[in-house]
Parts: C-alpha cells; structure tokens; sequence
C-alpha cells in the first residue's frame, strides 16, 4: 500500500449518493445535512435513488430537486440499499463519493474535513470519521459515540476482527470503486462490509477522528430485525474472505480464529437465549474448534441441560 503527500490540490468534486426506501419520516433532515456542508456549491451534487417506496419518500426527494439544482432524483422498483447505491454512483460524477443514508445526518464540516484529506492524499482509498449515535427524533443517545479503534494506514485485520466502519461515515475516491467494483447486489444486508474488505485489501485508509456523523438508532433495521441472519450473513463474508486470501488468514491465523471464536460464542449464546438450543450447540462447538475458551465451554454445557435444569441452576 502507497502513501503519497502533496501540496494541497484544488477542491475536489464530491458526489453524495442517498439510497431511499420509505424514509419519508427522515429524508428530509438528511437531505438537509447534505446540502448545509461548508463545501463549495459548485463542487457538489447530491444523487438520491428512491428505491421503491410506498411512502412520500419520492415526492419530498423531488420537491428538493426542483428548489436546489444539486439535487437529482432517481426511482426503481425494489432491489435492496446495494442495487440503490450502485445506481446512484453510475449516476454521479464526483471524483469523491460520499455514502449517507437517508436516515443519517451529518455535521456541517464533514465532507471538507474529508476532502481535504485526499487532497493532501490521493492515493488514500477510505475516508472515513467518527460518528454519533441518535435516536428515532434526532436526539443523542447520551454515551454513545464511536470512534475507530484504528483511523488511519493498513486497518484491514483490524476490520475483519471488528467490522467497525459506518457507511453514512465514508468518502471513497471514485477511482478506487473502478478498481474493486462496485456494491453486491445480491446481497440484502452486510454488501457495505464486502466492499469495505476488498477496498481495504487493497488501499489504505485516513480519517478525521471527530464524530461528524450523526447515526440513527431505528428498531426496524433490517440487520436488528434479524440478528440470527446478520450472523450468517456476517461469517459468510468472513469465509469468502479468507478462501480469496488465503495467505492474509495464514499470516494472522491467530488473531483471525479468536475473532471467529469470540463472533461465534456471542452467536451461540444469543441463540441460546431465543430457545434455539440445537443450532445453539452446534454454532458453541464451531466456537471451540477456532478457540478453547471457558465461557463457550459452559455455554455449550448450558445448551445440553434441560431448560428446567439451567433455571435451578441460576436459582
């Protein structure tokens, strides 16, 4: 991976790409953050793609576009946030590309902050920043603010050990989407990690550390509803990622197996904990066979007990 320092260069164009699916209760504060960056009118352009909603998610999108010529609107039948997003990069021009989420918010400095950095730094393949957390209103979650373990230079094991990046949070040189491709659209849920791991595998990364994101915390997201498929879906691409990279799992084999270890432990106890013993006894086994550890070996002793037996236990 390359570094390269220059004397700052002109004001890169900035794509924000917004994929929209019945966020009418959210679009327009999103929108709003967009469009309040302390960044160059002319140097922007904000790309929403409307994935099939059924709400006013499309007519307020619109009403946008037509008082701010930096906003353009595209519709689609339903395909997922990946097919959402893909059609919104074709669809822009900006030499960055900036991810927010049509529920997410951001501070007014974000992208100039970001920018800034590739300007020094062209060959960074991943901006990224920190973020906050707020709830359904808009209103902080008091405590929880995130900030990456690791900000800058080769993060990618630090990443497969801890899938820590925020989409709403990243700016990517359009250049370096060209080379690793696009989002998968075949996936429903996790194509933000997949991308992540083939850009870090191959660029390194930069940040501002400041929570210049605001998250929103919704019960109904898709990976929340279903924690049980976030699991599959996360270890899948962990397996693919190691079968197409079999000297960087050789070469932290270690670190990597206690990361699996530690995933497939807290899998297994949450199953546990649904009544799901059988699937549970299987995922606490994979656990031990990547890592011995105590706590998955009394969890696994736990999920062979009669329910009733495990209550007089804990009495």
């Amino acid at each position: 991976m390359e570094h390269a320092t220059t004397a700052a260069a002109p004001w890169p164009t900035i794509s924000v790409v917004i994929p929209s699916y019945n966020c009418a209760r959210y679009l327009a504060r999103a929108l709003d953050s967009a469009l309040a960056q302390h960044y160059p009118a002319d140097r922007m352009e904000v790309v929403v793609v409307d994935d099939g909603s059924v709400d006013m998610s499309l007519e307020l999108a619109r009403t946008y576009a037509h008082r701010d010529r930096r906003v353009r609107v595209f519709e689609q039948a339903n395909a997922g946030p990946a097919a959402a997003r893909n059609r919104g990069i074709e669809n822009s021009s900006g030499e960055l590309v900036a991810f927010l989420d049509a529920d997410d918010t951001w501070e007014p400095e974000k992208l100039a902050l970001q920018a800034d950095i590739y300007r020094k730094d062209p060959l960074v393949g991943l901006i990224q920043c920190g973020a906050r957390f707020v709830d359904a209103e808009g209103e902080p979650l008091h405590g929880w603010v995130r900030r990456s373990k690791v900000m800058r230079g080769d993060i990618l094991l630090d990443y497969v050990c801890d899938f820590f990046l925020i989409t709403s949070a990243l700016v990517v040189p359009r250049t370096c989407l060209d080379a690793v491709g696009l989002f998968d659209e075949t996936l429903r849920i996790g194509e933000d990690h997949d991308l992540f791991l083939r850009l870090l595998a191959k660029y390194h990364a930069d940040g501002v550390d400041a929570p210049l994101l605001n998250r929103t915390v919704r019960a109904d997201s898709l990976s929340r509803a279903d924690f049980d498929l976030d699991a599959r879906n996360d270890l899948m691409l962990l397996d693919d990622f190691m079968q197409t990279h079999p000297e960087f799992y050789r070469k932290h084999a270690k670190r990597i197996d206690a990361r699996y270890a530690d995933y497939l432990y807290l899998y297994g106890y949450r199953l546990m904990q649904e009544g799901r013993r059988e699937r549970a006894k299987e995922v606490l086994m994979q656990s031990l066979k990547r890592r011995p550890t105590v706590a998955a070996a009394k969890a696994l002793v736990r999920s062979a007990l009669p329910p009733v037996v495990v209550s007089a236990l804990r009495n």
